[in-house]
C-alpha cells in the first residue's frame, strides 16, 4: 500500500497460495525465495555443498509443484506475477515495485477494455 498498490488480499484461498491476488482482475502475485523456489542464476539459489543430491531433488520438486500451480490457475484465466527475493533487496526494490505497478496497471487496462 505504501507504494501505490492497492486493491490486493492477502490468504485468499486460491490453488497454490499466492502471497497476493487481485480478484476482480484475476491477478496472483508470487514472491519466491530464491533458494526455495529455485531461482535460474541468482547466487542466493545455489545448493549447499552437502547432501547436494538431496536439494536438487527438493528443488525440482518445489519447481515442478509451483509450474503445475501456475498452469492450473491460468488454465482458470488467472494472470501470473513472480517476484523473486532478490528483487525486493534494497538496491533495486523500487524498480522491482515501479515494474509491479506498471504490469498490474497492464493488466487491469486490459481487464476493462474486455469488459467495455
Amino acid at each position: 500500500k505504501q507504494n501505490g498498490i492497492t486493491g490486493w488480499k492477502r490468504n485468499y484461498p486460491v490453488k497454490g497460495h499466492p502471497d497476493f491476488v487481485f480478484l476482480k482482475e484475476k491477478v496472483a502475485v508470487f514472491v519466491d525465495g530464491c533458494f526455495w523456489h529455485g531461482h535460474k542464476g541468482c547466487k542466493k539459489a545455489e545448493l549447499p555443498q552437502t547432501r547436494t543430491d538431496w536439494w536438487q531433488k527438493k528443488i525440482n520438486t518445489n519447481i515442478e509443484r509451483d509450474n503445475n500451480n501456475y498452469m492450473q490457475l491460468k488454465a482458470l484465466g488467472w494472470h501470473i506475477i513472480i517476484i523473486w527475493e532478490c528483487q525486493l533487496k534494497t538496491k533495486v526494490r523500487v524498480s522491482t515495485l515501479t515494474s509491479l505497478s506498471y504490469t498490474l496497471n497492464h493488466l487491469f487496462l486490459i481487464n476493462y477494455q474486455t469488459q467495455q
